[in-house]
């Protein structure tokens, strides 16, 4: 009932129309929705073959996954200098105590 309001509301807002993507997703959405009288003007399936899907969606989240790798790399590596600089300079100040 939660989306139904919704819908009338947003079918009377936007006279221009309006997309619901991914919806309905289920038989059970679909049902309710006619059950509900709530009917679209139109319907868009778009069927596509998986690997035109992997070409399409792959580069660009490889590239994401790439930057953020490179990124968590670098704070590692900052993390690790400055623990090296630390060591270093406890190293050379208990070094130098015998020498007091």
């Amino acid at each position: 009932s939660i989306f139904k309001q919704w819908y009338q509301r947003r079918v009377a807002i936007t006279a221009g129309g309006l997309v619901l993507e991914g919806f309905p997703r289920t038989p059970q959405e679909a049902n309710f929705m006619v059950d509900s009288s709530l009917y679209p003007d139109a319907c868009v399936i778009l069927e596509l073959e998986e690997d035109n899907v992997c070409d399409r969606l792959v580069p660009d989240k490889m590239k994401k996954w790439r930057e953020k790798m490179a990124k968590k790399h670098a704070r590692r590596e900052r993390k690790l200098d400055r623990r090296r600089k630390k060591e270093k300079s406890t190293d050379c100040d208990s070094a130098l105590i015998p020498l007091l």
